[in-house]
């Protein structure tokens, strides 16, 4: 049974560049008492497509079972899901690393230049 509507795995590949190719300049902005490493905007970007394209999967297999009047256990439907995720995700790792190749990233430092930091902490 196709639980995905004809959604082939390229159409869910290309789903995903759609979102992961609308920001092709990042910002990433550093607090000063914050700690990032320099791919954390990019990651949290990247996550947030796959999450997108992760909804719409379970989309496509709730459509599925209701335009086909079928009645699945939850259990049922996360497995189909799950398969369907471990599928997808190695479609995407090419992908992945061409953008993290291609995508610019300006990085902000919002520590205070003029005054140092102070220490805060309460004398013993």
């Amino acid at each position: 049974m196709d639980y995905f509507n004809g959604v082939t795995n390229e159409d869910f590949v290309s789903y995903f560049l759609v979102d992961l190719h609308s920001r092709m300049e990042l910002t990433q902005y550093t607090y000063p008492h914050e700690m990032t490493e320099p791919q954390d905007v990019i990651d949290e970007h990247i996550i947030r497509c796959q999450n997108i394209l992760f909804d719409y999967i379970r989309e496509c297999i709730l459509d599925t079972i209701y335009e086909e009047g079928l009645i699945l256990k939850g259990d049922e439907t996360n497995f189909i899901y799950d398969k369907k995720k471990e599928e997808i995700l190695p479609l995407l790792k090419m992908h992945i690393n061409a953008y993290i190749e291609n995508v610019k990233v300006q990085y902000i430092d919002l520590t205070p230049k003029s005054e140092p930091l102070k220490d805060v902490r309460p004398e013993d």
